[in-house]
């Protein structure tokens, strides 16, 4: 999200310089910025509305995610005997400990 965020300050940000130091007169500024603004409102609604039309399915698939590491960690868990809560040892000649 942030960098969603610093894309948005940024282009606000270079609008308003790129206006201040524009060589046209301020009626036509203004026009310049209404239109501006209005392409914003515009970008940010197309913005909310695809996130409230993806919102559900990305939950649906996350949830989905979940159940199946659970369901894999179970395995994993019944097939070595280990007991619950004790890490799996690595495989790989590390001591497992995430750094």
């Amino acid at each position: 999200m942030g960098y969603v965020r610093g894309v948005v300050h940024g282009t606000a940000l270079g609008t308003v310089i790129g206006l201040c130091i524009a060589p046209q007169s301020g009626a036509q500024t203004r026009r310049q910025a209404q239109r501006a603004a209005g392409a914003a409102r515009e970008g940010f609604q197309r913005a909310q509305d695809t996130a409230r039309r993806v919102a559900p399915t990305a939950q649906g698939a996350a949830r989905q995610v979940g159940e199946a590491f659970g369901t894999l960690k179970g395995k994993v868990v019944r097939e070595h005997e280990i007991e619950p809560g004790v890490p799996v040892p690595a495989t790989d000649g590390s001591d497992g400990r995430e750094r």
